[in-house]
């Protein structure tokens, strides 16, 4: 558990920008703060930049204050009192001191007043280590350093009124609690289960972001396992996966239990810990018996992998990403052998980047198994490693590192659709070693073989 010491707090030493905009800001009469995730970061000795100022200056006041010194403004925020200015490259989000009036739609105020103090500012905050600013010295009205030390997520004032008003508090709660490694207070706790359905109301791509964010924490088996509804509500197919039962010799957790391992059990990177959490999503539909009662999941990684299709597009994720994904989700229950011939025919296929992905995937997925089983697999995996450093050094796994390119088979008489099906027979045989990655050898190759009908050669 994450934890401060209240009588050795870390200094907070504001980034250059946000230094100069609170100095301009004191300099011209205005009470100024950094505050929110900033200076809970800078508490907890976290590696922190971005910094949020609030302010008793009304937006007009900030935005001619800064533009009289030439420092440009953005005015996008500002119907909610934000004046984001620029200053060497740093954003610094200005906002003046307000509070919100109702939230009709579960995540955005339907209005603001703005007020002249910082305690009302920050009495409309999300959680207690987020209420905290700082000017000449640390201001904590609801205790946010005290929760800080005891490694606590806890809604400032009533948590079910927080949550009624901002869904999206919901998830923000959860990513703190992994990326923090804190707990969720108890009565907070209590109010997100109850505060569930508004999640519906948050947008897919605020869900989709925070749960990105979340994705990437440190401690992502306790909350994902703990949290599963709160997923579930806008991921409805993992909901069959809940105590889903594996009853094979392979595994030793249900379904759902085994995906929180994976996940966790994976370096932190957002295409692979993705891939982790929908890639036995299709187990369940899978499902079959033999005659002599096991339990089977054929083609379990082609239906994951539709699911988790579906499933990003709904989530607005990007192309790329949702590519790379369903990818990995197909071929992680592939074998690998641990020789150079099997690591350039991946190579070929999915290219450098995803073919060590895809090691880390299938050994996040053989750790979260029956270990007495798998362990002689994951030391397989393990071996491959250095193979492929090999392979990407020197290998040839694809038409351009070849020896011999278009022109050169036309020289030998080659034309149209024959050149670019003459290359990939010649890529075949080098990856299968049948043949040197030599122009003397391919060009022999090519003079002494019919591959004017290169149809015929690669069936």
């Amino acid at each position: 558990m994450t934890h401060i010491s209240l009588t050795n707090k870390p200094k907070i030493i504001l980034p250059p920008g946000a230094a100069q905009a609170v100095s301009a800001l004191h300099a011209a009469g205005y009470a100024a703060y950094a505050v929110g995730g900033f200076v809970r970061d800078s508490l907890l000795g976290r590696d922190v930049q971005d910094c949020d100022v609030c302010t008793s200056a009304l937006p007009q006041a900030v935005q001619a204050l800064f533009e009289s010194k030439n420092i440009r403004c953005v005015l996008t925020g500002v119907r909610h009192g934000t004046v984001t200015v620029l200053i060497d490259g740093e954003q610094i989000e200005i906002t003046t001191f307000r509070t919100d009036g109702s939230y009709s739609d579960a995540r955005h105020p339907d209005s603001v007043t703005f007020v002249p103090d910082l305690k009302t500012d920050l009495a409309r905050r999300d959680f207690t280590v987020n209420a905290m600013a700082y000017g000449a010295q640390l201001v904590d009205p609801f205790g946010g350093v005290r929760d800080l030390h005891s490694g606590l997520i806890r809604c400032v004032g009533d948590p079910y009124r927080r949550f009624s008003e901002d869904a999206l508090r919901i998830m923000r709660a959860v990513r703190f609690a992994c990326v923090l490694d804190f707990k969720i207070e108890e009565k907070t706790e209590e109010a997100l289960f109850q505060c569930l359905p508004q999640l519906s109301k948050v947008s897919v791509e605020r869900f989709f972001s925070e749960l990105c964010k979340l994705l990437l924490g440190t401690h992502v088996y306790p909350v994902l396992s703990r949290y599963r509804d709160v997923f579930a509500c806008m991921i409805p197919e993992l909901k069959p996966c809940f105590d889903y039962p594996q009853k094979t010799v392979w595994h030793v957790y249900n379904v759902y239990d085994h995906i929180c391992h994976t996940v966790e059990n994976t370096p932190l990177d957002l295409e692979i810990r993705l891939t982790m959490l929908l890639h036995d999503i299709g187990k369940p539909a899978c499902v079959s018996y033999d005659q002599n009662g096991s339990v089977h999941f054929y083609n379990h990684p082609q239906v994951s992998a539709q699911l988790a299709g579906k499933i990003l597009r709904r989530l607005k994720a990007p192309n790329h990403l949702r590519k790379n994904v369903c990818t990995l989700i197909e071929h992680h229950d592939a074998y690998i052998h641990p020789q150079r011939r099997s690591v350039l025919q991946w190579l070929r296929l999915i290219g450098p980047k995803l073919t060590r992905k895809l090691l880390w995937v299938k050994l996040a997925d053989l750790k979260s198994q029956n270990l007495q089983k798998t362990q002689p697999e994951i030391e397989e995996i393990e071996q491959i490693f250095p193979v492929l450093d090999a392979a990407l050094q020197d290998g040839c796994y694809k038409i351009s590192q070849l020896q011999v390119n278009g022109s050169d088979l036309q020289a030998c008489g080659l034309q149209g659709q024959a050149v670019g099906q003459t290359l990939e027979h010649l890529l075949s045989l080098v990856i299968d070693e049948k043949l040197t990655n030599e122009k003397t050898a391919l060009l022999s190759y090519v003079q002494t073989h019919d591959c004017k009908n290169a149809c015929s050669m690669l069936q």
